[in-house]
């Protein structure tokens, strides 16, 4: 059963890990959603494409509102839980996570799943990023644990 006070800080909410992708490319895409697709195309024995994926752009949020989001979520990564995921020369934007463990009857006391997700560099970015860190042991909470994966990840990629 849903409540109101479980699902005001996540709780009883559930998502998968393309959906949170799909989401957040949408404000790094200015507001468009694109599905995703893990063929962008097919190359042929002599080196020619044949097939091209071009997935459609719907837009879903006003560019305004996509803006402000990134702006937001910046301000996670600069002075926010995501510090630990900022990078060298180059802007980025994420949001941290950290979930109780669902378990019969409830919540586990012990049990974690720390996350970041971000996008860099900004104001254009071209990597998404989503690390996810199931029970991880000592620290807990995704921009402790999550954040400096995607720092590593983006370096090697920006």
């Amino acid at each position: 059963m849903l409540s109101i006070p479980s699902i005001s800080f996540g709780q009883e909410v559930s998502v998968t890990s393309m959906q949170i992708l799909t989401a957040i490319n949408a404000i790094a895409n200015g507001g468009y959603l694109v599905h995703p697709s893990v063929v962008d195309r097919i190359v042929n024995d002599k080196g020619e494409t044949v097939h091209t994926t071009n997935p459609e752009r719907i837009r879903v949020i006003r560019s305004e509102t996509a803006a402000a989001i990134m702006l937001a979520f910046e301000g996670v990564v600069v002075s926010g839980t995501g510090k630990n995921a900022s990078l060298e020369g180059y802007r980025a934007a994420g949001k941290t996570g950290t979930a109780q463990k669902a378990q019969k009857g409830g919540y586990s006391k012990g049990k974690y799943v720390a996350s970041f997700i971000g996008f860099a560099p900004l104001p254009r970015p071209r990597i998404t990023i989503l690390v996810q860190i199931d029970e991880p042991k000592g620290k807990i909470y995704g921009g402790e644990v999550s954040a400096p994966v995607f720092r590593k990840i983006a370096r090697k990629h920006s």
